[in-house]
């Protein structure tokens, strides 16, 4: 290239101005390539290909892929599913379709709101058993927390809950993944703070009822090229389903406590088959697998073919 890229400061490295015109073509390029992958990936009229689609590791493990597992639009229709807790960019190709909590910044995708996640503090039935449940945050301070970093939670979220300068002495595990989180809180870790369907869902777990809960906005986002494609409008319009709060009340924007969401979703969790699905009964009770096996025949669906 033969050119200075950097100068070197007091405080660091500085771009040139050969540098920073440099950039500007390296992204218009990298603009230009993307557009091009993104515009081959959304031709065709046709249901088969696949379809990448991002989402949180809560939402994704626990709740859409059971769901998935089932999904019989189109057998030639295959999902790429990629469970992560990192921002996702659509308009960068890292998804071709994303559900996460944050808003899109980038005025050119499509973003629209799905509904809301709330959270409640839980332990595991075993836990209150042995340790009893806190009835205050003041006795909150005294048990057992299972705490879940990711890019998505503020850092000082459960410092401020407990009005404590650390939760370092509450801490059993610290973990990034929702997963970890609920098994650890199933074996007794302490405290978690899960979905408020987790209890409908099946997990043996009791609602800690000292006054903390939170609320998310879950947001789709995708490019709007996608529009046209077959199989892409059929996974947005299956997303759409699987997250409607008039269909499933846990996602309404206001919060439905626990024990009384159980009530509402019993036939709802029956008949979408997600119960089953907690991280200590992964593979499920045998009479739970007969009683899968039996619906899926009576639905004309043979286990082989999942």
């Amino acid at each position: 290239m033969d050119c200075k890229l950097f100068v070197r400061m007091h405080k660091g490295l500085r771009l040139t101005e050969s540098a920073k015109e440099m950039m500007e073509h390296l992204c218009a390029m990298q603009a230009a390539s993307q557009n091009l992958l993104r515009r081959a990936r959304a031709t065709g009229t046709t249901r088969s290909g696949y379809v990448r689609l991002a989402i949180t590791d809560g939402l994704g493990i626990f709740w859409a892929v059971p769901k998935l597992v089932d999904f019989n639009v189109n057998s030639k229709l295959k999902i790429e599913l990629i469970c992560t807790n990192d921002l996702v960019d659509v308009s960068r190709l890292q998804a071709d379709i994303c559900v996460q909590f944050a808003e899109p910044k980038d005025p050119n995708v499509v973003a629209v709101k799905l509904g809301y996640l709330h959270t409640y503090p839980f332990v595991s039935t075993t836990y209150a058993q042995n340790f009893g449940v806190p009835k205050t945050i003041d006795e909150a301070r005294n048990h057992r927390l299972v705490e879940q970093v990711s890019a998505l939670i503020p850092s000082d979220i459960y410092p401020q809950l407990f009005g404590v300068p650390s939760v370092y002495d509450m801490v059993s595990v610290r973990t990034g993944t929702s997963a970890a989180v609920l098994y650890a809180c199933e074996r007794m870790g302490g405290m978690a703070f899960l979905p408020n369907y987790a209890l409908a869902l099946g997990a043996p777990l009791v609602p800690v009822d000292i006054g903390l809960k939170n609320r998310l906005d879950i947001w789709l986002s995708y490019h709007p090229d996608f529009k046209s494609s077959e199989r892409h409008k059929t996974i947005i319009a299956w997303l759409r389903r699987i997250f409607d709060p008039k269909r499933y009340p846990c996602f309404q924007e206001e919060f439905i406590h626990p024990n009384h969401l159980t009530i509402l979703m019993r036939g709802l969790v029956d008949d979408d088959r997600v119960t089953g699905y907690a991280a200590a009964n992964l593979g499920g009770s045998p009479d739970l697998l007969r009683r899968r096996v039996q619906q899926r025949k009576r639905a004309g669906v043979s286990p082989e073919t999942r």
